[in-house]
Parts: C-alpha cells; sequence; structure tokens
C-alpha cells in the first residue's frame, strides 16, 4: 500500500494559494514530522489508524482517498 499524500498535498496548496509544509501538516495533525516523510515515500509505510484518521479529517478525504494498493487489489471474485 502507499499513500496519495503528496497530491493531497499539492491539491491543498493549489486551493489555499500557498505553500503546506511538513511541519505546518505536523502540528496541524500531531503526526510526527519523520512519520510524514516516511508516508510520502512512494514505497509506502505502515502506520496506525490514528494518523490515517487524522489526515482524512485534515484534508477532508476519505481513507479510500488517502491509501491505494501497490499492485492494485484485483476486483475480481473467484
Amino acid at each position: 500500500h502507499a499513500y496519495k499524500l503528496r497530491d493531497l498535498v499539492a491539491v491543498w496548496e493549489r486551493e489555499n494559494g500557498r505553500r503546506l509544509s511538513v511541519k505546518e501538516l505536523a502540528e496541524a495533525t500531531g503526526i510526527g514530522r519523520p512519520t510524514l516523510s516516511k508516508m510520502m515515500n512512494p514505497k509506502g509505510y505502515v502506520t496506525n489508524s490514528g494518523n490515517i484518521e487524522a489526515l482524512c479529517r485534515f484534508f477532508e478525504v476519505t481513507p479510500h482517498e488517502l491509501m491505494f494498493f501497490d499492485p492494485p487489489i484485483s476486483q475480481e471474485k473467484d
């Protein structure tokens, strides 16, 4: 799995007309800067549900809009 955190930050910055630093995001969500940096890594990072909730609330998105599986989970049924 991985996170769409970079994309969400970019959307936030466009909508707010200013840069969102990792420090500001950390202060707003209560998530440590090192954790946020790891979550922005393309390889993904295992985090807890509290961090997922804090980011979803900050960006006003669902977990589905924050996370994805790479490779995708097949939608096919056996």
